[in-house]
């Protein structure tokens, strides 16, 4: 290791002569004096003096030592690693992480607005000819000034001139990606990051590519990291509408997942409001730190507009972009829902009153009755749900029918019956039940079996519970004795632990079995309250399955139907802020989606096309709502292999700066041995000098007054 010293300081050095003066002054030659005849006395005498020369050499050393480590420490010298930034012209690459995280509150300003102000610090304290870029990831082009230039009054112009963003940014593959790109010019770089550092969005385990990158050009990474104002934070993680459609009267509900940072304490108010601002309804939430709840709103979707749209609003705090979510709903006037015979009408005649009181023409479901022929020889993709009650086989031909409509989103029920076709075998060819377990079991009489929640996060369980409180009993005599392959896929349990009613997913639907008939040959569920509540809500979640999700997170896309035959057109999407922009996009016919992107900002976002206009919510990614960070000593441990530091502030920064381009102080490891050695100096000669016991020949001598026997 190189020692870069202020030579002037090595002066005082030279006090380390005066001991070695002191201790030559002080060393005469002794005077001998003459006595009896003491000839142990005198070999004693020599040992002792041997001792103490030994012991003035040590100390002497020690102390001519100590004045020259102080003589070092106050040349204030610097050592320099293999991890070091050569002198010279300086480099420097400015990354501000412009995610959505970025804009909490650090105080008066936000994270990103402090960001700003201490990067143009940074650019102020460049010299004349060193060169500086800018990258913001989290822009659609994150290149705000590259390569690097000279020029540092339009680098800070432009610097203070960005706007935060409001989706994520992948800030160490930007650093990565424009690394590779460069041909040259970038030796001894210095990456300033400027982040919060968001758990969700920097990846501290998946950063080697970037390392090596700044390893290829010898650099240096500088975490420099904002710090929110200390305030508590409760955002909307996530939203799940049931319905996820506006059918029938327009009753809706919501399961809010509402999550907290480490500093939050108290209450916070959840409101849904409408498309206007007006409040439909709240609930009030007394949270903790790192806490996450879920809660449920209900209210009524009014209006007669083609799609449904409002906001979920938390009460003001330190990150306002994670307490609103945004959320547009289809309106449906009927969905068609298929009812297969597997026997006689007798099977399904319970469920379509379910589905349709009274035999009217209802806005909720459009029941269709088949049998089994009918359903094998027609076209059921239209369908919003489909219910096979009975069924008398479920061969290869079934099964294939099925599973292509349950990969677009379909649903489908099975009901047993006296038919026997759901057996254990047949219901494992199906994908998702290979390892379910099913068989007959028959009570001879009709009984109560009590009835209880199986899973409770499963968003129908909950409005069901809503609707119809525990606890539920079921009047049975027959069912299938059903064990799920997991135990989160039985909605609705026995007491016993085998599932009343199961489903599992399959592609982007769902495959319902339910434990026994849809008619009265096996119990009289079908005739409960419980029965017409349960299958009008299942209706009502298959329906929304099979409607177009109009909404999107920032920077994402979404796929919206759109009638006719064009296979291409230009839409144009009006922002929540007003401004209005052109997108052109094809299709590869009239039956696939329209696929549009580019939403940057958070809200309800309007699209036009040929006289129609749809009503699209765009979020802020989920992953930005959790304000979970790095800790600085995990930053640093995460950098292998190239110099790196953690900074706070401007001033620890230049700090940094100057260790890594210089060197680190010695000086106050040379203080630590200078004070150790001043110790061990006097313990060593405490206990050299410490009187040593007579021999016990001496000691005899001295006893008998000096006589030799």
């Amino acid at each position: 290791m190189p020692f870069f010293l202020f030579n002037g300081f090595l002066l005082f050095g030279l006090a380390a002569l005066i001991p070695v003066a002191l201790h030559l002054l002080h060393k005469r030659k002794p005077q001998p004096y003459f006595f009896a005849a003491v000839r142990f006395i005198q070999d004693a005498t020599a040992k002792s003096r041997r001792s103490r020369r030994v012991t003035q050499c040590v100390t002497l050393l020690m102390r001519v030592l100590i004045i020259i480590i102080l003589a070092m420490a106050f040349a204030q010298p610097l050592v320099r690693s293999n991890k070091y930034l050569s002198e010279g012209q300086r480099v420097a690459v400015i990354v501000i992480d412009s995610s959505a995280s970025m804009q909490a509150a650090g105080g008066d300003k936000s994270l990103f607005e402090l960001a700003q102000t201490w990067a143009a610090l940074l650019v102020d304290g460049l010299a004349e000819g060193d060169r500086v870029a800018i990258l913001a990831p989290g822009r659609d082009d994150p290149r705000v000034v590259f390569p690097p230039v000279s020029d540092h009054q339009a680098v800070k112009s432009a610097l203070l001139e960005l706007k935060a963003g409001t989706g994520q940014a992948d800030v160490a593959e930007s650093i990565r990606d424009q690394l590779q790109r460069q041909d040259g010019g970038l030796a001894n770089v210095e990456i300033h990051v400027f982040s919060d550092f968001q758990r969700a969005s920097w990846n501290n385990d998946a950063l080697q590519p970037m390392l090596d990158s700044i390893a290829e050009h010898r650099g240096a990474l500088f975490f420099n990291q904002l710090v929110s104002a200390g305030g508590g934070d409760s955002g909307i993680a996530s939203a799940l509408f049931m319905p996820p459609a506006i059918l029938g009267d327009g009753t809706i509900a919501t399961v809010a997942t509402i999550s907290t940072n480490e500093q939050f304490v108290g209450t916070s108010i959840l409101r849904l409001q409408g498309a206007t601002g007006e409040e439909i309804n709240h609930v009030a939430l007394d949270l903790l730190p790192k806490d996450k709840r879920e809660t449920r709103l209900q209210g009524m979707g009014s209006g007669a507009a083609p799609d449904w749209t409002g906001v979920l609003e938390l009460s003001d705090d330190v990150f306002a972009l994670n307490n609103r979510h945004y959320f547009s709903l289809p309106r449906l006037s009927g969905a068609p829902a298929l009812l297969v015979n597997g026997g006689s009408d007798r099977d399904s005649f319970f469920l379509e009153r379910a589905l349709r009181p009274g035999g009217q023409a209802a806005s909720l479901m459009l029941p269709q009755v088949v049998d089994w022929a009918g359903f094998m020889a027609g076209d059921i993709s239209a369908n919003a749900a489909i219910f096979i009650c009975n069924p008398p086989v479920l061969d290869d031909a079934v099964r294939q029918k099925l599973d292509g409509y349950l990969q677009g989103g379909g649903v489908v029920m099975f009901f047993p019956g006296e038919e026997q076709g759901l057996s254990e075998s047949t219901l494992r060819a199906f994908a998702p039940w290979e390892q379910l377990r099913a068989a007959p079991a028959d009570q001879g009489d009709i009984q109560r079996l009590p009835v209880a929640v199986g899973n409770a996060h499963d968003p129908l369980v909950q409005k069901l519970q809503a609707l119809l409180p525990p606890p539920w009993a079921v009047p049975i005599r027959k069912y299938l004795n059903i064990h799920p392959p997991t135990a989160d896929e039985a909605v609705l349990s026995f007491r016993g632990g085998n599932a009343f009613v199961m489903r599992s997913s399959r592609g982007a639907g769902w495959l319902w079995l339910c434990a026994t008939s849809a008619n009265r040959d096996w119990s009289d569920w079908p005739m409960t309250p419980f029965f017409f509540i349960f299958m009008q809500e299942l209706c009502k979640e298959a329906a929304g399955l099979r409607q177009p999700r109009l909404a999107a997170e920032v920077g994402g896309a979404i796929a919206i139907p759109w009638p006719g035959q064009i296979t291409s057109a230009e839409f144009s999407i009006t922002a929540p802020d007003g401004a209005e922009r052109r997108l052109t996009v094809q299709r590869q016919n009239a039956n696939e989606p329209f696929v549009l992107g580019g939403f940057s900002l958070p809200g309800i976002h309007s699209v036009q096309y040929g006289g129609m206009t749809r009503k699209l919510a765009v979020n802020i990614p989920a992953a930005e709502s959790d304000l979970s960070y790095w800790r600085g000593n995990e930053l640093v441990a995460g950098a292998k292999g190239i110099p790196a530091a953690h900074c706070l502030s401007h001033e620890q920064l230049r700090q940094e700066i100057t260790t890594l381009r210089q060197g680190s102080p010695l000086w106050p490891l040379l203080l630590i041995m200078a004070f150790a050695l001043s110790m061990i100096e006097v313990i060593f000669a405490n206990l050299r000098s410490r009187p040593q016991d007579q021999p016990s020949f001496l000691a005899k001598i001295l006893k008998q007054g000096g006589a030799v026997s």
